[in-house]
């Protein structure tokens, strides 16, 4: 019967140890998710964001576009990680659309009705890898594979640069002759910040209370050994407190 009780309090052992390390490990794959998107998602949509708050909306129509077939524009694509963050030459061709619209009278020194040119890029960072030894680049993409580049500013020019095509964009105060196709609003960098801190908080979460619980069962181990050792002698704290409570049952 002993052994039997021994063998049960053995496997439950090893189901609670089992359990502790199947948490534990969920807990570092949590941080390290939340970590790793914060890093991949979270910060370039901060940079991207502070760049582009004081884009201001309006309207633009495409005046020229400008497809260069017969020269490329050399990018480095960077591998995964696992591949020892290595990468190598890629190119893409260079697109330029150009485009005109009306910024806001205050930014236009109260003309309402003159019109100002502009570059039309997808993104900030299409902005920022353009190349500036040559003509503007309104899309940036630099994948390993060259066909899938050009297929993908093929697709940009369908779809934006025809002449006399109308869409809403974003243009710069500051800078008259940028206009952005999209911009980061506030509700994608809330997004973009909100799911990786939610995922790191639920990962540190779980693993402190893996500890915790590993504590309290520490402490609670070692106060049964205390009151109870396995030779069946009770340690001091018992005696003291039969022989308190001796008197009152004697009486």
């Amino acid at each position: 019967m002993a052994a039997e009780t021994s063998r049960k309090c053995t496997c439950l052992s090893f189901l609670v140890k089992h359990r502790r390390c199947v948490l534990m490990q969920l807990s570092v794959c949590l941080v390290a998710a939340g970590v790793l998107g914060f890093g991949l998602i979270g910060v370039p949509t901060i940079r991207e964001y502070w760049n582009t708050r004081e884009f201001i909306p309006t309207t633009c129509t495409v005046e020229a576009s400008v497809l260069d077939t017969n020269s490329s524009v050399s990018c480095r694509h960077t591998e995964s990680a696992h591949r020892g963050g290595l990468g190598h030459n890629s190119s893409y061709p260079c697109l330029t659309v150009r485009v005109v619209y009306r910024p806001q009278p205050k930014d236009n020194g109260g003309d309402e009705d003159r019109s100002t040119g502009a570059v039309l890029y997808m993104t900030y960072y299409s902005y920022a890898k353009s190349p500036t030894d040559r003509e503007q680049c309104s899309l940036y993409v630099c994948s390993h594979d060259r066909q899938h580049n050009v297929d993908h500013v093929l697709k940009f020019r369908d779809s934006h640069a025809k002449i006399g095509q109308r869409f809403a964009c974003f243009y710069n105060p500051d800078a008259h002759d940028v206009t952005l196709l999209k911009v980061t609003s506030r509700a994608g960098l809330t997004h973009a910040l909100l799911w990786p801190t939610l995922v790191l908080l639920l990962g540190l979460a779980v693993g402190v209370s893996v500890v915790c619980r590993c504590q309290v069962t520490d402490k609670v181990k070692e106060l049964h050994y205390r009151l109870r050792r396995p030779n069946g002698a009770h340690d001091t704290f018992t005696q003291i407190e039969f022989v308190r409570l001796k008197p009152n049952i004697a009486a």
